[in-house]
């Protein structure tokens, strides 16, 4: 797989280097190398990012700045936009495209648009937001102008966005401005369970538990052999509950991150990918008191634990719905718990996974 990275415009290799960051950030692609990948970083560099090579290995690097002859800096930022063009035999063998912050998006946005290629837009930051807190310190700055640049900056991030195949946010709290202010809404009394159909995932007893949740509504995405008698079962209580079918995975935190709760209420578990990848999305999770579940989730600390009966699991989600305080707390504590505990080994796992199902698209 050929997968660019394009810089953070205006910053090179050096400003990596003098920053500090170069060594952390490179042991990431050089595993993806490691893993039968290509990787090609396009820079705001000129020729002296080419010195760093030893560094680099074999990733491969294309300084922006060698084809865009000019100081000034609107002529600077025009020229970054045609930059697809100017490089095109080079655009048009990459697989997916991929931003280190979602400053200097356009290119991806470009490639996306003329060359039909795959983008996941990543950031570190959110760069509206950035740039709003920013304003707030230096007020000295022209009204005016703030204005001009904070619509440039909404209408690139809200078209970037809408076109990623998949984003990656850093920060749960940026997560949350962008659901916010792109109007990336919630379901709001929507709960979430994703899992096969089996009697081991306990669904009986979670639907009898929606038999006193008149005002809420279970989504279930996956299939399996309980899913014709849960659904006679739901049709005797009379409950809200929506069959998604399958979801291909690519497209699961998109899904999760509508949602404020997800359940997981199974008998017993393993490693259940699914609840680490809602806490990666930044949901509260409730969850039976079980082995592989409770190992994972600490009860009212990032997760939220409960019996395997009916009663339980439908006390745990009215008492969570109710307590907002708490379900900021097990957000932020979820998504640190797996920034915290995941190896670079699993994390580049996860994300190369992320790059082959977004290309199968």
């Amino acid at each position: 797989m050929n997968i660019l990275l394009t810089f953070t415009y205006d910053v090179a290799l050096k400003h990596w280097y003098k920053s500090g960051v170069i060594y952390r950030e490179l042991a990431f692609y050089k595993t993806l190398i490691q893993r039968n990948n290509d990787i090609t970083f396009l820079t705001y560099g000129n020729r002296s990012d080419l010195k760093y090579s030893k560094l680099l290995g074999d990733i491969k690097v294309i300084p922006t700045y060698e084809f865009i002859k000019s100081k000034k800096n609107f002529i600077k930022f025009l020229r970054s936009l045609l930059i697809i063009f100017k490089l095109k035999d080079i655009f048009k063998n990459i697989h997916l495209i991929k931003t280190n912050q979602v400053e200097g998006c356009w290119i991806a946005i470009f490639a996306k648009i003329f060359y039909r290629k795959k983008i996941l837009i990543r950031g570190g930051y959110d760069w509206l937001r950035n740039y709003i807190d920013l304003y707030k310190i230096q007020r000295n700055k022209n009204y005016i102008t703030y204005l001009f640049r904070y619509f440039k900056i909404y209408m690139l991030e809200y078209v970037a966005l809408k076109l990623a195949d998949q984003i990656i946010y850093t920060s749960d709290s940026d997560i949350k401005f962008i659901i916010k202010t792109f109007k990336l809404k919630k379901k709001d009394k929507h709960i979430l369970f994703i899992g096969k159909l089996y009697s081991v995932k306990n669904l009986l007893n979670l639907v009898k538990a929606f038999k006193d949740l008149n005002v809420f509504h279970l989504d279930i995405v996956g299939v399996g052999s309980d899913e014709i008698n849960l659904k006679r079962k739901i049709k005797e209580f009379g409950i809200n509950v929506n069959f998604l079918g399958i979801i291909p995975n690519n497209k699961l935190p998109e899904l999760i991150n509508q949602y404020e709760i997800f359940i997981l209420p199974s008998f017993y578990e393993g490693n259940p990918k699914v609840l680490l990848e809602a806490m990666s999305c930044g949901v509260a999770c409730v969850g039976t008191n079980v082995r592989g579940i409770n190992n994972i989730l600490k009860h009212k600390v990032n997760g939220y634990l409960c019996n395997t009966d009916s009663k339980s699991i439908k006390n745990a989600i009215i008492n969570l719905y109710n307590d907002k305080k708490l379900i900021k707390k097990l957000e932020n504590n979820a998504r640190d718990f797996i920034v915290k505990n995941c190896s670079l080994n699993l994390i580049v796992d996860k994300e190369l996974s992320l790059y082959k199902k977004i290309l199968k698209n």
